[in-house]
């Protein structure tokens, strides 16, 4: 066996469209981790400018809501 430390990746979809196991290197599944972790980081990001930029909206009466009331 490699001494490459080897990870159980069930982040995959497997050939029937279920979850599946894959065996990968370590640092391959600790890349791609990082990146899925990266890319959830950035849009609970934009949903919390979105939120900010609507309620800034609403409170200066730009919003269409706003202007209903």
């Amino acid at each position: 066996m490699s001494p490459e430390q080897l990870e159980l990746n069930f982040d995959e979809s497997g050939p029937s469209g279920g979850e599946t196991g894959n065996v990968v290197a370590f640092h391959a599944f600790a890349a791609a981790r990082t990146a899925r972790l990266q890319v959830q980081e950035e849009q609970e990001k934009a949903i919390l400018l979105r939120d900010i930029i609507k309620s800034v909206e609403h409170i200066t009466g730009r919003s269409p809501d706003a202007e209903a009331m």
